[in-house]
């Protein structure tokens, strides 16, 4: 009994104002669909954020028809959750909805599902993305769902949440609070992959299928992406890394502003040796940065080789000069040489020793009311 586990496939975003992105995320989605028919998966659990938005391009929702139709073709029962990023914003059918007949959507009309398989009943549930602010209404619904988890030896939950082990600054549910009765819950929403044993229960987040934001590259390097296949024919499910070979390279790279040919020449030989060309996200650092030359200078070193670059200056300060000075300042002298008039020279001079002290601010103002009469009087 396989089953595979995807979430956060994000079709229709165009990272970056890129076609070629929103390409790669259509990419992504084909191979791994190719991946599940290989392995002769039996159930598809998507974990939410199918779609990038819920309103998606009409491009996005051919792409999802296309694959959706090669998945019942092979047999392969489809069933996903609404993310945050595919509930409409006011009441309106989710773009699913389209496709009711290659995938059921759990969580709201209807929220399990029994599979046959084999002779085997593999209960199939799931909820709907909830906000922090409904957190309590989204443990009502874990709760009604454990009690039918009870009643089968083999189980998956689907969700779309962010818990405390996976994110710990912001999340509607902590670890503990999962209910323990499921075989198996298929997490989305956190894009970073990882996996861990609840008592028995095997809680996932599959991860996203491409690299959606700058944050995630440093994940993708270590764990990459891709999704994961279930195997819940024994005690317990045993879970199996599919990583995809199409996602596109990023490069992070720091240059210093006084070595940046240098390294921009070491960036772009990186670059000619990826897969595919890369997005390249440069960072220079120094004082007293020309921007206008690091930008060409960039140009001309990486475009041949990468999809897009994008730029992040570290600016640092200058070191400022210090002086030594010989003897006192004759202020005096200073302010009759700046404003070429002895009187307006005594006046500055004489302000100047007040205001040094805010309890003579009063003092200083009759200063100038009188220089102020006696320079009328003249007139």
């Amino acid at each position: 009994m396989l089953v595979a586990h995807l979430a956060d496939t994000h079709l229709g975003y165009r990272q970056y104002n890129l076609e070629e992105r929103e390409l790669d995320f259509y990419e992504a989605f084909r191979e791994a669909v190719d991946r599940v028919v290989e392995e002769h998966v039996d159930v598809l659990v998507h974990a939410g954020d199918f779609f990038e938005e819920p309103r998606p391009p009409v491009r996005a929702l051919y792409e999802a028809k296309q694959q959706l139709a090669r998945l019942k073709d092979h047999g392969v029962r489809v069933y996903a959750v609404l993310g945050d990023h595919d509930l409409p914003k006011r009441r309106g059918m989710p773009p699913h909805d389209l496709f009711a007949g290659h995938m059921a959507t759990l969580g709201l009309e209807v929220d399990h599902d029994v599979v046959e398989l084999g002779g085997s009943r593999l209960l199939v549930a799931g909820l709907h993305h909830h906000p922090h602010r409904f957190r309590e209404r989204l443990r009502e619904g874990l709760s009604r769902l454990a009690k039918l988890a009870d009643e089968h030896s083999r189980s998956v939950l689907i969700l779309h949440q962010s818990i405390d082990r996976f994110l710990p600054f912001e999340y509607e549910l902590s670890f503990d609070e999962l209910p323990t009765s499921f075989s198996y819950v298929a997490m989305g929403h956190v894009h970073r992959r990882g996996s861990a044993w609840l008592h028995r229960t095997l809680v996932s987040y599959a991860g996203s299928l491409e690299v959606a934001r700058r944050d995630e590259v440093k994940a993708w390097r270590e764990v990459g992406k891709g999704f994961f296949i279930v195997d819940l024919g024994g005690d317990e499910p045993t879970l199996h890394r599919v990583d995809l070979g199409c996602v596109r390279p990023q490069l992070e790279a720091s240059v210093r502003y006084e070595g940046l040919r240098q390294g921009l020449a070491r960036l772009a030989e990186e670059a000619r040796g990826c897969r595919k060309p890369p997005i390249v996200h440069l960072r220079v650092e120094g004082a007293q940065v020309d921007r206008r030359k690091v930008y060409e200078e960039a140009q001309a070193a990486l475009l041949p080789h990468v999809l897009a670059w994008r730029l992040e200056v570290a600016e640092e300060a200058a070191e400022v000069a210090s002086y030594e000075l010989k003897g006192g300042l004759d202020y005096r002298q200073l302010f009759k040489e700046v404003l070429r008039d002895e009187e307006a020279a005594s006046l500055a001079y004489e302000l100047f020793k007040l205001l040094k002290d805010p309890a003579k601010v009063e003092e200083a103002k009759k200063l100038v009311e009188e220089y102020y009469q006696r320079w009328s009087g003249r007139s």
